[in-house]
């Protein structure tokens, strides 16, 4: 596989990579860091499946109750090959940034030129938003490789047309999907829309379509297999996320109350407080001073005029998935009575910074995508508004959006890419993309 750039490129990104963790490291990696819900969840299912067990007795529940565990089997590996540390888990975390890093320089270098292919990567790098879970337990960075992996490998099937990448793509898919159960829905929208695409256009052939399903379901097959002799009944991943899915489309009228049934009293919001991963006690200690009982009693009557609507659940995931600062004290979008405190002041500001213009040059980008009808990218904006769809529908909180961003920076550096051909004048234009 031939690199795009320099080798001194890569070599200095791998630096930067680095330094970069080391700089997030001395802020977010704390000896005394709890691990939270969902971390500790992850965690104890690996150790769970790396002892050859399938019962997590934390937690008392078969591996398989709640979702497909691809990232404890992932985390699994680690233990079984290095120990039971937390610490491992970081390094693979931080692994997996410098391999997502190479791979989105190399693509971005092929997309445009090796001048856009640096401001890309300088500019997602400096967006520490992201890169701060490499320091959490989470699913988020083995999401965004994965991701990635497979962008990059579609960009390099369609530019070549060569069956290994086809195979490789239909793979990483696989293993995407086992990961983070819910890109299925991305697959099944993407193969709908190229299926619609290939009628008009022999870019994407129907056998390609046809291959990518078949070594998906396959990749797929032992573990739905597994799950079936273990519960009896097929089950889409786990029983647990098949409920979860399921009453996220009822609409009766006790689940349109069912948020302001779950409000919880003033004391429990603040010890929910405690549970946040990642948050310092110092940070904790200015969170519960900020919220008043004056606050809560407000926030619960305005929730509760909110969510009697049942479409309003939709229309806050809509309108959230796009939110770029978090001022005040809200509940999470979608009727959910969690509640998100404020952000910290350089946390809104890195945000109003960093992605105010990625979001306005994504609508760029697309836009030039569909005039140039390059696939490619389009591509990309299917997986995006899959995204964003599924989380319209579904449960959202902020960090769901996490794994997409690197994909929007893609497409909006595109069009900004293809922007600066039609500003600049030829002769300066040749001279910026030259380089």
């Amino acid at each position: 596989m031939k690199l795009s750039g320099e080798i001194y490129d890569y070599f200095i990104i791998l630096i930067l990579v680095i330094v970069t963790n080391i700089g997030l490291a001395s802020r977010y990696l704390s000896p005394g860091l709890k691990l939270g819900p969902d971390p500790t969840l992850y965690f104890e299912t690996a150790k769970t499946i790396a002892q050859r067990e399938t019962f997590v007795e934390q937690f008392g529940f078969d591996i398989g109750a709640i979702m497909a565990p691809g990232f404890s089997f992932l985390l699994a590996g680690v233990i079984k090959i290095f120990g039971d540390s937390v610490a491992n888990i970081f390094y693979l975390n931080i692994l997996l940034h410098i391999l997502t890093a190479l791979f989105l320089f190399d693509l971005l270098y092929s997309l445009t030129t090796q001048l856009f292919a640096w401001l890309f990567s300088l500019w997602i790098l400096f967006y520490y938003q992201i890169w701060k879970m490499n320091f959490l337990v989470m699913m988020e960075i083995s999401t965004i490789f994965f991701l990635v992996l497979l962008i990059y490998f579609i960009y390099k099937y369609i530019k070549s047309n060569k069956f290994g990448y086809l195979l490789i793509l239909s793979i990483v898919f696989g293993l995407l999907i086992f990961i983070n159960n819910r890109f299925i829905f991305h697959f099944f929208i993407l193969l709908l829309i190229l299926g619609i695409y290939s009628y008009f256009n022999n870019t994407i052939k129907y056998k390609d379509l046809l291959i990518i399903g078949i070594v998906v379901f396959i990749v797929l097959l032992p573990w739905h297999i597994r799950q079936y002799i273990v519960y009896s009944k097929l089950v889409l991943f786990a029983p647990g996320r098949t409920e979860i899915i399921q009453s996220s489309f009822r609409s009766s009228e006790s689940d349109e109350k069912m948020g302001a049934d779950k409000i919880l009293a003033y004391e429990e919001y603040l010890k929910e407080f405690g549970t946040i991963a990642g948050m310092t006690e110092s940070r904790m200690a200015s969170i519960r001073e900020a919220f008043t009982i004056d606050k809560y009693n407000k926030m619960t009557a305005k929730f509760q005029r909110k969510y009697s609507k049942n479409i309003n659940k939709y229309i806050s995931r809509l309108v959230n998935f796009w939110k770029i600062w978090q001022f005040d004290f809200s509940f999470k979008p979608g009727g959910y009575a969690n509640i998100i405190p404020p952000a910290r002041p350089i946390t809104n500001l890195v945000n109003i910074a960093f992605l105010t213009p990625m979001f306005l040059f994504f609508a760029v980008g697309l836009l030039y995508c569909i005039r140039k009808n390059q696939i490619y990218i389009q591509i990309i904006c299917i997986f995006v508004l899959s995204h964003w769809l599924l989380h319209i529908l579904v449960h959202y909180i902020p960090r769901y959006r996490l794994p997409i961003l690197p994909l929007i920076f893609v497409v909006s550096w595109y069009g900004i890419f293809e922007l600066s051909k039609k500003i600049f004048p030829k002769k300066e234009n040749e001279e910026l993309l030259k380089y």
